[in-house]
């Protein structure tokens, strides 16, 4: 099930941002029913743009014009009882494809450093409670705090140059691609408990 896919174009391979500029223009030309695209602007002109994803597991028409192995993710939360899963990390391809399920209280955002990762591309769904994130595009400005942790595949910022921010209800996907610092777990008016799972996808799958 769980296997990379390339698509063709006319002038040779889509890659995943050329694929997210293509999904990107079809959104804003409402070419797609869909409002779940954060749409930023690089200064690197190589490097085009970065899109930050989101949407809600009950809304087909968020993801299913997903490449199929994004889809697949969606719909692996969509089709599983999240709620009943225990804490834990769950194998599905292995160092390729895993799900870490979590249960923690949310806390105040200054208290927190967000997290960048170099080869995996995050799927955070959220089972219970609410949570507020903070993220951005990977900038020079970004201070690290955390050099990187190559087994753990991660670093940590202590700030968030021109930082966006969104927040997640039970139901509701959010997916940051490599090098874009994240912050989750935030509260948004008062700390709760909340529950949710990460895919962690390596970005292999996607190119």
């Amino acid at each position: 099930m769980w296997k990379p896919y390339l698509y063709k174009v006319k002038n040779g391979e889509l890659t995943i941002l050329n694929l997210y500029f293509l999904l990107a223009r079809q959104h804003i030309f409402g070419m797609v029913k869909s409002s779940c695209f954060f749409i930023v602007p690089t200064s690197d002109a190589h490097r085009g743009i970065l899109i930050m994803i989101f949407g809600n597991i009950h809304q087909p028409q968020t993801y299913n014009y997903f490449p199929p192995i994004l889809k697949q993710a969606v719909t692996y939360f969509k089709q599983t009882n999240m709620l009943d899963i225990p804490v834990g990390r769950y194998e599905l391809e292995k160092n390729l494809l895993y799900v870490n399920v979590m249960e923690f209280d949310t806390g105040l955002a200054e208290q927190k450093q967000a997290e960048v990762h170099k080869e995996y591309i995050d799927i955070q769904f959220l089972i219970s409670g609410e949570e507020r994130i903070f993220f951005g595009l990977e900038n020079s400005k970004n201070m690290t705090s955390k050099e990187y942790d190559v087994i753990n595949d991660y670093y940590l910022v202590s700030s968030i140059s021109s930082e966006s921010e969104l927040l997640l209800l039970p139901g509701m996907f959010a997916i940051f691609l490599p090098e874009q610092p994240h912050k989750p777990g935030c509260c948004i008016d008062n700390s709760m408990p909340l529950k949710k799972a990460v895919m962690k996808m390596h970005r292999s799958l996607l190119v």
